[in-house]
Formats: C-alpha cells, sequence, structure tokens
C-alpha cells in the first residue's frame, strides 16, 4: 500500500497490542511515504510514554531514568516537528477516540471560560493563550486565534520566558502560526509579514520557506514563488517534497525543463510519492511526450489511494483519454 493512513491505522493496531517495534516502523512507512504526514510524527512522539506508563509522572517530577532521556529528547522534537509542518494539527495522544476527543475539548473549553471568562485576553496565563488560540484556529475562528497568538508574541519579544508546551516556542513559533492564521483568514499582507518575520528570524526554517512559496504562487508571483519553494528544497533536503512543489511551482510558471528536473528529482529521494508522479505525468503530456506522459499518469491511477488522491485521479483519466494514441 502507498497509503499513509493504512499504516498509521495498522500502527494504532499495533499499540492496542503492545508491539512497539512494529507500531513504529508502520509509523516511520507512513513518513517513508509522506514526509508531512503529521499522525505518524505525534504518534511515534508518544511511543515512549506507551512502553513506559509511570514516565510522565516521572517527567512531572523531574526524575526521568538516564536511559530514557534521550528518547524523550527524540519525542520533544518528533512533537515540534508536527507542529512545523502544521501548528493546527493534533498534537494530542493517538490513541484517543475522536467523539471522546471532540467531547474533551468542548469541556476544557466550557472550563476555561467558566475559569477566566470576562479576563482581558493580556491577563490570561500563556498555557491558556496557547490552547484557546490553537483550538480557535483549528475550528476555522481566525480573528480571536490570532489575537492570542498577538499575545503570545508580545510576551515572547520582551523576554517573558512561559512553558507553553513540552517542545520549546517562542518569537519565531509564534509568528509562524501567526502568518497561517493570517493566511486561512484571507489576510495576505500580513501573513506575508509574518512569514518574513519568521525567516528573518530562522533562515532554516523549511516550512515557513515552503507556506511563503505557496503564497507567491496564489498571486502568480513566480520568481518569488520559485526562490522560496528552492530555498525550500535547500534549507530540508530531508523532505523530498519541497523537491515535488517546486516542480508543481516551475509547471505552473510554464518553466516545463526545470520543472521536469525537479519532479524526476522528487521521484528518485522519494518513489514512493504519488504526487510527484501525477504532476510528471502533466509536465511530460504538455512537453508532448505523449508516451512517457500515458506511462506515469497511468501508475499514478492505477497506485493512487482514492482517498487521498480522488480529484487527481479524475483529472488524470481525462488526460489519459485525451492523449493521441
Amino acid at each position: 500500500s502507498l497509503d499513509p493512513d493504512a499504516f498509521y491505522l495498522l500502527a494504532l493496531g499495533y499499540a492496542r497490542a503492545k508491539r512497539w517495534d512494529d507500531e513504529g516502523r508502520a509509523l516511520r512507512t507512513a513518513i517513508a511515504i509522506n514526509p508531512r504526514y503529521t499522525p505518524a510524527y505525534v504518534a511515534l512522539s508518544f511511543e515512549p510514554y506507551q512502553r513506559r506508563p509511570a514516565l510522565a509522572q516521572e517527567v512531572r517530577k523531574g526524575k526521568v531514568p538516564p536511559p530514557w532521556r534521550d528518547s524523550l529528547v527524540e519525542a520533544n522534537r518528533l512533537l515540534h516537528q508536527a507542529f512545523i509542518i502544521d501548528p493546527l494539527a493534533e498534537l494530542g495522544p493517538p490513541d484517543v477516540d475522536p467523539e471522546q476527543a471532540r467531547f474533551v475539548q468542548a469541556y476544557l473549553n466550557l472550563a476555561l471560560t467558566r475559569r477566566f471568562g470576562g479576563r482581558p485576553r493580556d491577563s490570561l496565563p500563556a498555557w491558556v493563550l496557547w490552547y484557546q488560540g490553537l483550538s480557535a484556529g483549528r475550528d476555522g475562528r481566525y480573528d480571536p486565534a490570532i489575537e492570542d497568538f498577538r499575545v503570545l508574541l508580545r510576551r515572547a519579544e520582551t523576554i517573558e520566558n512561559d512553558s507553553v508546551v513540552p517542545f520549546p516556542v517562542g518569537t519565531t513559533d509564534f509568528r509562524y502560526v501567526l502568518a497561517i492564521l493570517s493566511d486561512r483568514a484571507g489576510r495576505p499582507a500580513d501573513a506575508l509579514s509574518y512569514y518574513q518575520q519568521t525567516l528573518a528570524g530562522d533562515l532554516g526554517h523549511y516550512m515557513a520557506h515552503a507556506r511563503l512559496a505557496r503564497l507567491y504562487r496564489d498571486h502568480q508571483m513566480w520568481t518569488a514563488a520559485v526562490t522560496e519553494a528552492q530555498r525550500a528544497a535547500e534549507t530540508n533536503p530531508e523532505d523530498p517534497t519541497t523537491a515535488r512543489e517546486l516542480g508543481e511551482i516551475l509547471l505552473a510558471a510554464g518553466r516545463l525543463p526545470e520543472a521536469e528536473t525537479a519532479v524526476r528529482e522528487a521521484l528518485e529521494r522519494n518513489p514512493r510519492d504519488l504526487g510527484a508522479e501525477y504532476v510528471l505525468g502533466v509536465i511530460l503530456g504538455q512537453s508532448g511526450r505523449t508516451a512517457d506522459a500515458r506511462v506515469a499518469l497511468e501508475r499514478f491511477v492505477a497506485l493512487a489511494p482514492p482517498a487521498l488522491f480522488g480529484p487527481h485521479i479524475d483529472d488524470a483519466k481525462r488526460r489519459l483519454a485525451a492523449l493521441p494514441r
């Protein structure tokens, strides 16, 4: 299977059977298929706590046994990686029933309203701002989410040290979240400013480069879009998705030879990236290389999971039907 969801569900089954090594392999396979698959990073970050149930209590007491300290460092790195890919992704334990998770969220929101309702936003604890800001962002309530993170950013800029989540966060992270929230709220000028501020604080923030490239692409600013996509690919060569995204932008800009080079690099580094196979088929078709385009598109149609690629499969079939024999 080339469906990361399938391997994620398999991993959850292994976890219930306490087959931790098999769980880890399934989750890493999901990431190998899609390096942006956040649920697998989150699940891997909770694996040490599954293996050692007492670990959460030991962390709270500051008495983590030495053999488990490296596992915790890696767990925090994986959770932060999920956050970098998508700050609005769910970062909680992976084995919680969705209905139960919604109930818990509703209960927490009610509890926060009762405890802190009516208080000025600037007076709220950082963890409250963090939780309710992300919660509002996930629900599409971007204006209150933006206001919560603006307060967090102001505090961070005054060097207020307030632990919010298991991994360290600071001004760069808050600006990055504000960029994404502003982008989704339809405020491109604010999003552009926050992305640029994020990169000023961390030039190696590959997802900020990638998202900024997408913003430029949406406004047909092709030179800037290509530049940011190239920077994303350069700053994180471990994520071949950046090469595919560069190819997609070059294709949209009409630079077909360069687009083909980028997409073929993406496929060489991750042969399981069916999205790159689709893009390659489109490039080859527009380049007049119909036989090669047919091979790429037929492979994509044969292997792509409909749940993940439904519209692209339909488009690929239309393109195949239009190719001359």
